[in-house]
């Protein structure tokens, strides 16, 4: 672990990288005001990984990063994390300060869904209690149902977890109908059991899990 007088001056390097991204006045503005709450800086993904390429990966700094409550620096953070520190033993850790559905998204398009046995990390995600660790998991699910990158036997667990997480959701959570929809079109021991969620679901459930229902049939052309 690198001791905190590191760390401070690599974020340092950092602040003054995604600085020279943006104006000169809105910058200096909003690093001489922090706030508590989450901060954006405006930086696109393709900003933000240009400045993940000038550094090492490095799990101190990305665990310092997850810290921010900067929309930059936690999306950095999950750049830097050592592809050999993410396990499914390992994942709860990484997922555990996701805040924003940005973060699931950028981690599984960039990094988790390449990674050597990407789908050992579908179900420990899924299983986590931060709700953006579950959408992370339902995404991963998604993008590797589309190439049969989940072995067989393996699919079916992952559609009863994501299932029983749908019972759960109070908002509508288009993760879920995408994952649901691409285990059912690509592995049929999935589908008894998408069916009959949407069958046993219901038109009195609430709405969230109507709109759910409605966007996997939609994907998978369930009409």
């Amino acid at each position: 672990m690198k001791s905190d007088n590191i760390l401070d001056t690599k974020w340092k390097e950092i602040r003054q990288k995604i600085k020279s991204f943006q104006s000169g006045a809105t910058a200096e503005g909003m690093f001489a005001n922090p706030q508590e709450e989450w901060i954006n800086f405006g930086l696109d993904i393709r900003q933000i990984i240009s400045i993940a390429r000038t550094l090492e990966a490095d799990e101190s700094l990305a665990q310092y990063l997850q810290t921010k409550k900067i929309r930059e620096a936690q999306i950095l953070a999950l750049f830097l994390i050592p592809s050999a520190s993410v396990s499914p033993a390992s994942i709860g850790k990484w997922s555990q300060s996701l805040m924003h559905q940005e973060q699931a998204e950028v981690w599984v398009q960039y990094i988790l869904q390449d990674l050597a046995d990407a789908w050992t990390l579908c179900l420990p995600l899924l299983e986590q209690e931060n709700n953006f660790a579950q959408m992370t998991g339902n995404i991963l699910t998604a993008k590797l149902a589309t190439r049969k990158a989940i072995p067989d036997g393996f699919a079916l667990p992952l559609s009863h977890r994501i299932i029983t997480s749908a019972f759960h959701e109070v908002h509508f959570n288009r993760s879920i109908a995408f994952a649901l929809a691409q285990l059912y079109l690509h592995y049929p021991e999935t589908q008894e059991s998408v069916v009959q969620f949407i069958n046993e679901t219901g038109e009195f459930s609430r709405k969230n899990l109507l709109w759910i229902i409605e966007e996997i049939k939609t994907i998978a052309q369930l009409y």
